[in-house]
């Protein structure tokens, strides 16, 4: 099974930006797989494990006295032709918890950095991705330019956990979840 573990946004914020989206692509028309999770930043890239658990029960044991993380939404960026996503500026307690996990489950469970682990892990949120280049996810990004109004503040103040067998963008599904203390 992979393990995914991401923070969440408030649904209030959420459902703005999905709106947004959602108002954009009816002309477009492309991919919105991305929506089956709630709109996240990912802390860790996921990851695959026998035992996801135990090592749910671990992380929420450790972080049960995480405080709430302050994140700001700057830009949207595409990927590949593929991806669009909001970047979220980098700040010290996004990067020093990204750390943190990849040291404990490093330890703890002998996980790897996987992909783009590490200094090389840029936070953002995925807003679409399209499993083979499609042109028109140019033009969805110029719409959301126009349309989704940068930057956003937020307060994220919960961890959801998903697991998939496959990996697959919209095969993970949430099976667990922790509140951030305020």
């Amino acid at each position: 099974m992979y393990l995914w573990i991401g923070a969440i946004f408030d649904k209030n914020e959420e459902n703005k930006i999905r709106k947004c989206c959602k108002l954009v692509n009816k002309k477009i028309k492309v991919s919105e797989e991305a929506f089956t999770l709630p709109q996240h930043i990912s802390l860790k890239t996921s990851f695959y494990t026998e035992n996801y658990n135990e090592i749910i029960e671990y992380v929420k044991e450790i972080m049960k006295n995480q405080k709430y993380i302050e994140v700001e939404l700057n830009n949207i960026r595409m990927l590949n032709n593929s991806i669009i996503w909001l970047d979220v500026k980098e700040n010290s307690g996004l990067r020093q918890l990204h750390n943190f996990l990849n040291l404990e489950l490093e330890e703890k469970f002998n996980i790897q950095l996987n992909g783009f682990d590490g200094n090389k892990f840029r936070f953002h949120s995925t807003l679409f991705q399209v499993s083979k280049y499609n042109e028109r996810i140019k033009d969805l990004k110029e719409a959301l330019e126009k349309t989704l109004r940068l930057p956003i503040n937020l307060q994220l103040r919960e961890i959801d956990f998903g697991i998939s067998e496959s990996r697959g963008v919209g095969t993970y599904k949430v099976c667990d979840k922790l509140l951030l203390n305020g």
